[in-house]
């Protein structure tokens, strides 16, 4: 090689250098000239109309975006505020206040798009359904085939080829997408009560790499809080925590579930529209219940398919009532319910937290019981059920004996009315058997009994009535009955019953009741003499009330008597009294609030008692009437454990029979005197 043009191919030390300056400055100029130029050039005003159009054309929605900026100063920064998408007037509609997309240049450069971040600023995003043809108004899709298959986790999303052009999109990667403060209302109009179910204060992490994604948020209305977290495809568990009941009213409706409890634990949805979970509910009130329960559990599982949802099952924990269950919850509700065994006592703090009872109940005793609620389509919520029940003690009110040790089955019909027939019970110690009703539990209506009680202590029968003086009444009863009770009086008093009943009481044991005692002291005190008879030949009424003692107690054999008691005071008919040897039928009247008794009878002496009072008042042979038996009209008035028996006289005086013989004796005593 020839020296010299050696040395001419290699280039000096300074030389180099001088290169080496002039490619910094020459790059330098080329960086400083495209951080000048390039917003200038990539200005995205210029493209509004377009982008807007592309928007427009892609989801079917009218687009319009705020304010764009560009910034190459991090990277390739895009700023939208705000963005506005709408599916027309009082439609689905999405805007976010700002829109931040972030990516590195360096990618880009090398012909790949390399999304770093989306992050959705105050997005709020309203779903509105008008009618089940309508159904959700939603973008459309711009996928000529209908496939909106997403890729698969670990992959990148492809970017839909350029219609106009006909180039290759480049694959674009997207790390995570974010939203901040975020909103999403749920308007369904399309039932016969409109749901509106929304959250707020949404904050939530996406990786579409992989379709995780996490995040928090409120329910609308301070309703409640929650947590979700999974992958799309894949299972989605949502934590709730103090989530009020009044998010299920929209659901199954305000007549079903109440306002004042709080729900809490973990529901996690699967794909095609699958969801369970389990949950601890406080204070929750059914139905037309007043008083909340305390904790409860709750397992469920849904299946949902179109518009139909159905309850696939249902456990729940009320007050330890076990309750399983099935059914639709959409379009209708129509579920089934039952209680296997439950013991009065969690009875008792479920039916005042669902269907409160217009009675009272104590246990211990034991439920069975199927419940079945529907709610059709623009239709009012009704339940029915049916079951057995046995209870230590039933009280109806205050003014009746309770029912004890009862063995019942019920049955409660879609319009409120309870039956209840007891197949075994007691009431004032005695068996007690028959059917009760309420027409209407909520509110409560009119209540009827129609049954038979044999053997009831008197006592226990009217205390309730008749307060501490009824206690010392004694005797055995027996009732058949066809009572009503009007419930709904704000004050129940004997005014508030009805109906009739047939009474037979024996072996009684009542002060005052001695008949025989009230018509001989009548007599001893009225006929002392002829001259009484003679009185009595005038026609005079000699009246007075009996010497007896009133405090003692008497036998009285036995009182049968009709009683209806329609209006007060109740009305005895066919009344049928007999003591020792005499026996009384007539008709009167029975004050219950007052405890009196006002009855008109006839008193018949048979005829051995006749023959003896003939033998000790030989005047009396003038009042005998056929047959030899003495009759004595009597007036019962007074307090019922202590009335007055007044002998009426003068109306055995008015008797045409009687004035003759007395006539008869007065001549017969007028001869004897002219001797």
């Amino acid at each position: 090689m020839n020296p010299k043009n050696a040395a001419r191919e290699t280039p000096s030390p300074s030389s180099v250098k001088r290169r080496l300056l002039i490619a910094v400055i020459v790059i330098v100029c080329l960086l400083v000239l495209g951080a000048i130029l390039l917003p200038i050039l990539l200005n995205p005003e210029r493209h509004r109309n377009r982008i807007e159009a592309v928007l427009e054309e892609q989801t079917g929605w009218q687009a319009e975006l705020g304010e764009i900026n560009l910034s190459l100063l991090e990277g390739l920064v895009l700023r939208v505020s705000p963005v506005s998408l709408s599916a027309g007037e009082d439609g689905s509609s999405l805007s976010i206040e700002t829109l931040v997309v972030r990516a590195p240049i360096m990618p880009l450069l090398r012909g790949r798009l390399q999304v770093k971040s989306i992050t959705l600023r105050k997005p709020q995003v309203r779903l509105v359904r008008r009618s089940v043809e309508e159904g959700w108004i939603l973008p459309a899709t711009s996928n000529s085939q209908g496939e909106a298959d997403n890729p698969a986790p670990g992959t990148e999303a492809p970017v839909p080829a350029a219609a106009s052009t006909g180039e290759k999109a480049n694959p674009v990667r997207i790390e995570i997408v974010s939203i901040e403060d975020g909103a999403i209302l749920v308007d369904d109009r399309s039932g016969a009560s409109p749901l509106v179910v929304g959250l707020e204060d949404l904050d939530l992490e996406l990786h579409p790499n992989d379709l995780s994604f996490s995040g928090t948020a409120a329910i609308a209305g301070e309703l409640g809080h929650l947590s979700l977290a999974g992958r799309a495809g894949e299972t989605i568990t949502i934590e709730l925590e103090d989530v009020k009941t009044e998010l299920l009213e929209g659901l199954v409706g305000p007549d079903l579930v109440h306002a004042g409890g709080l729900i809490s634990g973990q529901v996690e949805a699967a794909g095609g529209g699958r969801f369970g979970g389990d949950l601890t509910i406080r204070d929750l009130r059914l139905l037309d219940g007043t008083t909340p329960l305390s904790d409860s559990s709750l397992h469920f599982r849904i299946e949902g398919e179109g518009e139909a949802w159905q309850l696939a099952e249902l456990h729940i924990d009320l007050a330890e009532i076990p309750v399983e269950g099935h059914g639709t919850l959409t379009p209708d509700l129509a579920l089934k319910l039952n209680v296997a065994q439950a013991s009065i006592e969690s009875l008792l703090k479920v039916t005042n937290a669902t269907i409160p009872l217009p009675l009272e109940v104590e246990g211990p005793g034991r439920l069975a019981a199927t419940l079945e609620i529907e709610m059709p389509q623009g239709k009012e919520l009704s339940y029915a059920a049916n079951g057995t029940l046995s209870a230590a003690r039933l009280k109806a009110a205050d003014l009746l004996p309770d029912a004890r040790d009862l063995e019942t089955r019920f049955t409660l019909d879609r319009a409120g009315r309870l039956e209840l027939v007891i197949d075994d019970g007691t009431m004032a110690g005695g068996p007690l058997r028959g059917t009760l009703r309420i027409e209407q539990l909520i509110p409560p209506g009119e209540m009827s009994f129609e049954g038979a009680l044999n053997q009831a202590h008197l006592s226990g029968l009217l205390t309730p009535l008749l307060g501490e003086k009824g206690s010392s009444l004694g005797g055995l009863a027996e009732v058949e009955t066809r009572v009503t009770l009007e419930l709904a009086d704000e004050d129940i008093t004997p005014s508030s019953l009805g109906g009739e009943l047939q009474f037979h009481a024996g072996q009684l044991a009542l002060a005052g009741w001695d008949l025989e005692g009230a018509i001989r002291a009548k007599l001893e005190e009225k006929l002392k003499g002829l001259n009484a008879l003679g009185k009595l030949a005038l026609g005079k009424s000699l009246t007075g009330e009996s010497a007896q003692d009133t405090k003692s107690t008497k036998l009285l054999d036995t009182f049968d008597a009709k009683i209806d008691l329609g209006q007060i005071p109740w009305s005895l008919k066919q009344i049928h009294l007999r003591g020792g040897q005499i026996a009384a039928t007539g008709e009167g009247h029975f004050d219950p609030s007052l405890g009196v008794v006002d009855l008109k009878v006839s008193a018949a002496l048979d005829r051995e008692k006749s023959a003896e009072w003939l033998a000790r008042y030989p005047a009396l042979k003038y009042l005998s009437q056929s047959g030899g038996k003495l009759t004595f009209p009597l007036k019962i008035t007074g307090p019922m454990t202590g009335p007055s028996i007044n002998v009426d006289l003068g109306s055995i005086a008015k008797r045409d029979e009687t004035k003759d013989a007395v006539k008869g004796l007065l001549n017969q005593l007028l001869k004897k005197k002219k001797h």
